[in-house]
């Protein structure tokens, strides 16, 4: 595997609907677990993840390779 730099990310957006109110919190890793699908329109289409578990986790020790 060719480990990459952060000048090599590319950003990735996912949505994640919230059954419920409960903000997350900026600034934290978090793991979820759900159902993931495709949101948008004519235009673009995007990945959302209906979560069934969301929980807050450590920052990876190499966290732009996640």
């Amino acid at each position: 595997m060719r480990r990459r730099c952060a000048a090599d990310a590319q950003p990735l957006f996912v949505f994640i609907q919230q059954p419920t109110a409960e903000p997350i919190a900026n600034d934290r890793w978090i793991r979820v677990v759900g159902t993931l699908s495709l949101v948008g329109n004519e235009q673009i289409e995007l990945p959302l993840i209906t979560p069934g578990e969301v929980s807050y986790v450590e920052e990876p020790l190499f966290p732009y390779i996640y």
